[in-house]
């Protein structure tokens, strides 16, 4: 997507060049700094706590269990 959009840069319209520019560094920060660094930061932070299910959602999921080798 960042390459499609720069693309655009390359476009005589101005107004095309801007829109171009902006959405490309848009995706470009998106994908490194907010996926690649913060979110995992956070989740290492948050540990177990990143990972909780409200109780009213864990009521209406199936139980699924997994069997395990030699048990059987």
């Amino acid at each position: 997507m960042i390459v499609v959009f720069a693309a655009f840069v390359l476009s005589p319209s101005r107004m095309l060049q801007q829109f171009g520019l902006g959405l490309a560094v848009a995706i470009l920060l998106d994908a490194l700094v907010i996926r690649c660094l913060i979110v995992p930061a956070v989740m290492q932070l948050l540990g177990r706590r990143a990972w909780w299910l409200p109780i009213a959602v864990a009521r209406r999921l199936p139980k699924v269990a997994l069997e395990r080798p030699g048990n059987g």
